[in-house]
């Protein structure tokens, strides 16, 4: 995935999300939308993503990411992603951040509900 071209093409609907999550393997987006909007804002906001993340995509990994300690040092790799994050406010989070941890399958609770 073409992380710049995506949340470019996506500013417009940022101000709607809690979070966006950037993943190491550029292979996927987590975005997080409150549920407070409306069901048609929600909506709008999903799709601008969906068709972002599966129309704005770069052939292969770039030379970027490979460089430094090598393809397979973990924290070398997440240097871009770090530089790609800070041009953006605080929603927008690299690989490797706390966060990274919240999704669906995250056995653990914020809040007792």
């Amino acid at each position: 995935m073409n992380y710049p071209d995506i949340l470019k093409y996506t500013q417009k609907h940022h101000h709607q999300v809690v979070y966006i999550i950037l993943d190491s393997f550029q292979k996927s987006l987590r975005v997080s939308v409150p549920a407070l909007y409306p069901a048609e804002v929600v909506i709008e906001a999903a799709e601008r993503f969906y068709y972002a993340a599966g129309n704005m995509y770069s052939p292969g990994r770039p030379a970027s990411l490979t460089e430094g300690g090598g393809p397979f040092d973990y924290h070398a790799t997440l240097g871009p992603f770090k530089v790609i994050a800070a041009q953006w406010p605080h929603y927008v989070i690299p690989p490797g951040h706390a966060f990274e941890v919240l999704g669906p399958d995250c056995p653990c609770s914020i809040f007792e509900v």
